[in-house]
């Protein structure tokens, strides 16, 4: 009878442990589509400089536990490094000669993870050193569950697929080629 008694501890801290998990997006792929669109444009030289986000963004799922990304950055640099590889493959940036800069704002970053409503909503300001800016949005819709912890997977892995698109609809942008001159 001790020992059982002993044990209502562990069992309560395992349980609570059991409440938390955690769910890692995927790192970033490039999008082939955005690769031929880029290529397509004339020669430049581009950095891509920091990226801001505004300081109350959750990454918390469900109250199941937090969607984690690789390398545990924030997503506003996620979102950096994907449009910098994006540009680096194009072979856009590295080049000699004068170029521009691109610095971003994530003006909306959120995910509802909930059956019929479930996306994630990414909104983002684009600014070049050459005074030209363009805003961008996507909302990504995903399957959702009942379940939290499948719920959550499911959030997580919609996060990559989701920075893709808007990727893609940045570089799509007629506005985009604008950017980038010098």
């Amino acid at each position: 009878m001790s020992v059982t008694k002993n044990l209502w501890p562990v069992f309560g801290i395992c349980l609570l442990l059991s409440g938390c998990d955690t769910y890692t997006a995927e790192p970033y792929g490039i999008e082939m589509d955005n690769n031929v669109i880029l290529k397509r444009l004339a020669p430049a030289n581009v950095t891509v400089g920091q990226f801001t986000a505004p300081a109350n963004i959750s990454m918390m799922c469900r109250l199941v536990g937090p969607i984690h990304l690789p390398g545990d950055v924030a997503p506003e640099d996620y979102i950096s490094k994907a449009i910098s590889a994006e540009l680096e493959l194009a072979g856009l940036s590295g080049n000699a000669g004068p170029g521009v800069t691109l610095t971003g704002q994530i003006d909306q970053f959120s995910f509802n993870s909930m059956i019929g409503d479930a996306s994630w909503d990414i909104g983002l300001t684009v600014a070049s050193t050459n005074g030209k800016k363009l805003a961008v949005s996507e909302s990504y819709p995903f399957h959702a569950s009942y379940v939290g912890d499948a719920a959550c997977h499911n959030v997580a892995d919609a996060f990559e697929p989701a920075v893709e698109a808007l990727t893609s609809k940045l570089v799509a942008d007629p506005g985009f080629p604008e950017l980038l001159k010098n």
